[in-house]
């Protein structure tokens, strides 16, 4: 018996290990990051394309006011509320973020202080970014003006909020790899077009494959967790409650 439980616990201890590994944020190496100052010129048609204001301003807003990043609408899924924060450059937001720590967000979805993003946040098409873009496009958000306030927290249940699983999706889909190849003679305007599509804009990753493969990676482990939590209060294991001389509780399902 000693024997057993000694190698279930190695083996527990090896999976445990294992899944550490497996689900460790993975930064960008410093040969890898973005190196020199950006252009905001350059930066201001990279906004604009990737459609930044679209999530990080306010619902509605128009003109000037879809340069003040506070914040958007929160983005509803079947995995739970996702809250765009703010990115402005203020202490708010990103004012204090290194173009290494933005570089880093971006393109393999890690925050400054080295938890996953959620793939709500579209990483996985900025990862098929230049790093001068990722400057080009961090001189110019910087020049935005800073908006005060953090808004709300997402809300994310159980246990679709543990971030570390995040790990595991993007090994499978974090890939800097273009989604279709082009031919070897394709002209200078459709290798453009691509870049753009694929690179630039985060509609073509949030609309397609991200949701279903999320779903097909974390739901199953989501359903079997809260059939056991439903099965634990249906049948408990502790003594019953009316051997104690309190009127057993019904169950919630």
């Amino acid at each position: 018996m000693k024997r057993l439980l000694a190698g279930l616990a190695g083996l527990t201890l090896l999976g445990t290990l294992a899944g550490l590994f497996l689900t460790a944020p993975q930064p960008l190496t410093p040969s890898e990051r973005a190196q020199r100052p950006g252009d905001p010129a350059r930066g201001a048609r990279l906004f604009h394309v990737g459609g930044c204001a679209s999530c990080h301003a306010a619902k509605g807003a128009k003109g000037d006011a879809r340069l003040r990043l506070g914040g958007g609408a929160p983005l509803v899924t079947a995995f739970g509320s996702f809250q765009p924060p703010n990115i402005s450059p203020g202490p708010d937001g990103i004012g204090n973020w290194s173009l290494a720590e933005f570089d880093n967000a971006m393109r393999r979805g890690i925050s400054p202080d080295g938890r996953h993003y959620y793939p709500a946040f579209p990483y996985t098409s900025y990862a098929r970014m230049t790093p001068a873009d990722i400057a080009d496009l961090f001189a110019y958000i910087t020049r935005l003006p800073a908006v005060a306030g953090k808004p709300a927290a997402g809300d994310i249940p159980f246990p679709f909020n543990i971030r570390r699983g995040i790990g595991l999706w993007k090994r499978l889909y974090l890939d800097p790899a273009p989604i279709v190849a082009l031919p070897a003679n394709a002209s200078a305007d459709v290798k453009a077009g691509q870049y753009l599509v694929w690179k630039g804009r985060a509609i073509a990753a949030s609309a397609t494959a991200r949701g279903t493969s999320l779903v097909a990676l974390i739901a199953p482990a989501g359903w079997a967790v809260r059939l056991i939590l439903r099965a634990k209060a249906a049948f408990p294991t502790s003594r019953p409650a009316s051997w104690r001389g309190a009127p057993p509780k019904s169950p919630t399902i």
